[in-house]
């Protein structure tokens, strides 16, 4: 208790109270908890989780490829089936022929996706050495998040290490060329689909 009090200060009362609503928390006593190590040490090792996993780069790359619904894909035919081929019966010869024609465009659009991709955690990287970020012990209830609420989210992430928590969030200003690089994005998507209307449009 006396380490909570150290580090949240006035603070504590109000933020022990909503400690408090959580299940299991209502008589929990407190002095329990092992003091974190010191904050620096804990930092070095929470520097190395700044980075996506790679399941969600994955789940991130498919969420710029595509406006709307759907993963924007080549290799996802039920998108493209359901989304833009409606009546259409298409087999193996029809894909091939949409991904030799949609290919480079589809190509440009990959690697500008990886650049915003690239943009948002070099941001992120950013936020954490200048501790602009949430850095609180045990639980984030309570504790305010820096930019929480804040317009232009782009990407949170929260990590933990021997009770130490960080909670970092990116927003577009975070970035310095976001304007551009999604301008570019929705062009490239806008004509990706443009051609694969194009490509389906000959196989009805």
């Amino acid at each position: 208790m006396q380490f909570l009090t150290a580090h949240f200060g006035a603070e504590w009362p109000r933020i022990e109270a909503e400690w408090r609503k959580q299940d299991g928390w209502a008589d929990y006593d407190f002095n329990k908890l092992p003091q974190p190590p010191p904050l620096e040490e804990a930092l070095q090792v929470l520097r190395s989780r700044m980075q996506w996993s790679p399941n969600r780069r994955k789940g991130a790359f498919q969420m710029y490829h595509e406006t709307g619904w759907g993963s924007g894909l080549l290799e996802d035919r039920d998108w493209i089936r359901t989304k833009y081929a409606s009546g259409l019966d298409l087999g193996d010869a029809e894909f091939a022929m949409i991904d030799a024609e949609i290919g480079p465009v589809q190509a440009k659009l990959d690697e500008c996706v990886n650049r915003m991709l690239d943009a948002i955690e070099e941001a992120r990287v950013r936020l954490f050495e200048a501790r602009d970020m949430a850095i609180y012990p045990y639980s984030s209830k309570g504790v305010p998040v820096a930019r929480e609420g804040q317009k232009g989210f782009l990407d949170g992430m929260a990590t933990s290490h021997e009770g130490w928590c960080v909670t970092v969030m990116v927003l577009e200003s975070d970035v310095p060329n976001w304007s551009e690089l999604r301008e570019e994005n929705l062009a490239l998507i806008g004509e990706r689909n443009r051609q694969l209307r194009a490509v389906l449009d000959r196989f009805r």
